[in-house]
């Protein structure tokens, strides 16, 4: 391993169709959407040791990534599947996709605290992703590729293989980093659990 890396899943869920609406109710469904992912990190987070511990929402998706040093990947694709039903729930009629890909992360920056210009009146705000820039990469690349099929789920397979799920859902292959080569994606209306 790499000094500083370690494994991790990042997942990303989107909202298909928000770019075919009229303005005003794009704003209220990703409004609604925002809310209802804050609601559900929330509810993990007050649980018992949950896996996930950050999320980072914009325009129509979000994404979240636990490290696998203290978990694994069977709890983390239970809390994913349990993010997107909490969301689901709320979102009346419209259903999230969710695309988790296993990958290595990036320690963080040294310093935790950016200091804004305070003579100004505004606040800088810094955000640092540790998640893995291949896999989020790889997120992209699979919902280009695979988006067509229009499944709830689509999972890398190096995720089904280390869960050990007999369901091996529909499989394609894509395309990915940091090796550019094709690994298989599988692809489910729900997950194995």
């Amino acid at each position: 391993m790499t000094q500083g890396m370690s494994d991790c899943i990042v997942s990303y869920f989107d909202l298909p169709g928000v770019q075919d609406l009229e303005r005003e109710e794009a704003a209220r469904l990703m409004d609604l959407f925002h809310h209802s992912a804050r609601t559900a990190m929330q509810r993990l987070i007050d649980g018992p040791v949950p896996a996930h511990q950050h999320m980072y929402c914009w325009n129509d998706s979000c994404l979240c990534w636990p490290p696998l040093d203290t978990h694994d990947e069977k709890k983390v694709m239970a809390e994913v599947n349990s993010i997107r039903s909490s969301i689901r729930q709320d979102l009346q009629g419209h259903v999230p996709y969710v695309i988790s890909v296993k990958g290595r992360s990036f320690p963080g920056p040294l310093a935790d605290k950016f200091v804004g210009n305070p003579g100004n009146g505004h606040q800088s705000c810094f955000v640092f992703l540790k998640a893995s820039s291949y896999a989020m990469k790889n997120c992209l690349d699979i919902e280009h590729t695979l988006g067509k099929h229009r499944k709830q789920f689509y999972v890398d397979s190096r995720i089904v293989d280390s869960i050990g799920w007999n369901d091996r859902g529909t499989k394609r292959s894509v395309v990915m980093l940091p090796d550019k080569s094709a690994r298989d994606v599988h692809m489910y209306d729900s997950l194995p659990l």
